[in-house]
């Protein structure tokens, strides 16, 4: 992988996490939470179980794209309550895609920036039970914890999402400073010591 994917911790690139896959599919589109639950946050008390998606994320399906797109654009006009609707049922839609984990990842910030920070891992949590996998969500719930002074649990979500992505440059340099900040001298020198050499390592193409 690029070692610039660190970039994708901006709200922009996170929500351009569609490039994740190229597959397009034509399943029915996302489903909705009904009008009895779309106000209540977090999730429905009764929800279909899925299997999560452990392998690369696909593209989703013309229905999840074209949300996307509409939340996106609700967003960057400061239409927040409108944008949080849709990213929350795009969240929550099938099947899993790259879309999905993007809403998540942007509706999550949409609940930190209005000191939501709870209700943000809350649903970062849920995000990762159905993708696992994706370093870019380990790296959010970092932050959040990381910004609520919990750094012992943001560490643990950074080391997450390095195991999956050793070449996320500057989370070693984020994680260097959580443990500085402890006080854990050793860990944070080696930390800044592999972001050394993550620089240092040729880039395969």
């Amino acid at each position: 992988m690029s070692r610039v994917t660190w970039c994708a911790v901006c709200l922009s690139v996170a929500l351009g996490l569609a490039a994740v896959g190229c597959e397009r599919s034509n399943e029915d589109p996302p489903r909705a939470p009904s009008t009895e639950t779309t106000a209540a946050k977090p999730a429905p008390a009764v929800e279909e179980k899925v299997e999560p998606v452990t392998g690369p994320l696909k593209q989703g399906t013309q229905a999840q794209q074209n949300a996307l797109a509409k939340a996106k654009v609700f967003y960057l006009k400061g239409e927040l309550e409108d944008a949080e609707v849709l990213f929350e049922a795009l969240t929550r839609s099938l099947p899993i895609s790259s879309e999905v984990v993007s809403a998540g990842i942007a509706l999550g910030d949409i609940y930190s920036k209005q000191g939501r920070g709870d209700e943000a891992i809350e649903l970062y949590d849920y995000v990762l039970e159905r993708a696992p996998n994706v370093p870019e969500v380990h790296l959010v719930v970092g932050r959040a914890h990381a910004s609520a002074s919990r750094r012992e649990l943001a560490i643990e979500s950074y080391r997450k999402a390095l195991e999956i992505q050793p070449s996320y440059l500057f989370l070693w340099v984020e994680l260097g400073q959580l443990h500085a900040a402890r006080g854990e001298q050793e860990e944070s020198a080696k930390a800044f010591v592999r972001y050394e050499q993550e620089i240092a390592r040729p880039v395969s193409y």
